[in-house]
């Protein structure tokens, strides 16, 4: 079984695993830092955005622009 069939088969499987232990793993990385683990993602790709010259465009889809 390749692996995209795999995904598009076992999909409920995968997702209930997946979204508890992202949920649990969000909430210890807060509680062992202190910090939303969203908000440290946010900020280093705004670092990463700056250091590159680049502006992403959410609300158009694009990937970025310079």
């Amino acid at each position: 079984m390749s692996i995209a069939r795999a995904l598009v088969e076992k999909h409920g499987k995968i997702a209930a695993v997946l979204f508890p232990a992202s949920l649990l793993g969000g909430f210890a990385y807060s509680a062992a830092t202190g910090t939303s683990p969203i908000e440290e993602i946010k900020k280093w790709m705004q670092g990463k955005d700056a250091q590159q010259g680049y502006t992403l465009n959410f609300r158009l889809g694009g990937v970025g622009s310079k």
